[in-house]
């Protein structure tokens, strides 16, 4: 499993199942973490704040624990489980349609017959008319043959009144605002342009990703680095290929990095998959800004 795929699998119970674990694996002589193992949800039990594999006890300084939404801050609590009511909504609605459009998109309706029926003669009656209009075995929107005592009397309601199409598309708002992304990335394109989607791919990295993956930093950060080296080190991920969709902002991130001699010409061209240049090494600094003190010690020197 590559580091991509680890981390993706770990966002993806952090949300669906409030909780993910991974295991630390460390060097018996060193104690330095040398592997990390992702354990599964249903092996792990918390009790009164220790952490059980396989209901063996296991030091807390050995587990990497991430959790979504909590209560008690102990154990998380899933978008699924937040949102149940809405995503429930939504199937329901989607089952729904699924069989108004079953039945020819048609609404039901009642036969009515001057004479008393049997049982058995309203059951055929009823089989007989299904038989006919159904749109799979017979011919939907069709034309009926009544008999000289029977009436047809249809229940018309109209789909846009129930607002059947209106309440499917407000189900992808909803279950796209629980889970924090906006409906462009799941491709409901209703009220996108062209100037939209690069805000939109930034607003995914500001708005969605980086609270998740501050969380699994700031985990990172306080089990695998000792506290000597938490001064010195911290533990980021890259996010400038999240970048690359907006073109003016990865500009002005390079520009700004570049000035500062905190990246050179070369560093730049292999984010951008170009190949290097002759003396494309070195850090630049721009010197064209000067403190007060320095311009007046150089007019006085004059």
């Amino acid at each position: 499993m590559t580091r991509y795929t680890f981390f993706k699998v770990i966002i993806a119970l952090i949300l669906l199942k409030g909780n993910a674990f991974v295991k630390i694996i460390r060097d018996k002589n060193t104690q330095l973490p040398i592997k990390l193992e992702l354990i599964d949800n249903d092996d792990v039990t918390i009790k009164s704040g220790k952490y059980y594999i396989d209901d063996k006890p296991i030091n807390s300084y050995n587990i990497l624990h991430f959790l979504n939404y909590s209560t008690d801050g102990v154990n998380g609590i899933s978008v699924l489980k937040h949102a149940a009511n809405t995503i429930s909504l939504s199937a329901n609605s989607e089952k729904h349609a699924s069989g108004f459009f079953k039945n020819g998109a048609n609404l039901s309706g009642i036969l009515k017959v001057d004479t008393a029926l049997t049982d058995k003669q309203k059951k055929d009656i009823k089989n007989s008319w299904q038989d006919t209009f159904d749109p799979i075995t017979g011919t939907p929107n069709g034309i009926a043959v009544l008999e000289g005592n029977m009436d047809f009397q249809p229940i018309t309601i109209n789909p846009a009144d129930a607002q059947l199409l209106e309440t499917r598309q407000f189900n992808v708002v909803d279950i796209c605002r629980f889970f924090g992304v906006s409906p462009i990335k799941v491709f409901d394109l209703t009220k996108a342009n062209y100037s939209t989607v690069e805000a939109t791919q930034l607003a995914f990295l500001t708005d969605t990703l980086s609270p998740l993956l501050e969380n699994l930093e700031l985990e990172l950060e306080r089990k695998l680095l000792l506290p000597s080296e938490r001064m010195k080190y911290d533990i980021q991920f890259n996010e400038t290929s999240l970048l690359r969709v907006d073109k003016n902002s990865l500009a002005e991130y390079y520009n700004k990095l570049f000035n500062v001699g905190a990246i050179t010409i070369n560093e730049i061209r292999k984010e951008l998959n170009l190949p290097k240049l002759e003396n494309g090494d070195n850090n630049f600094i721009q010197v064209n800004t000067s403190t007060v003190d320095n311009i007046i010690n150089l007019k006085t020197n004059e």
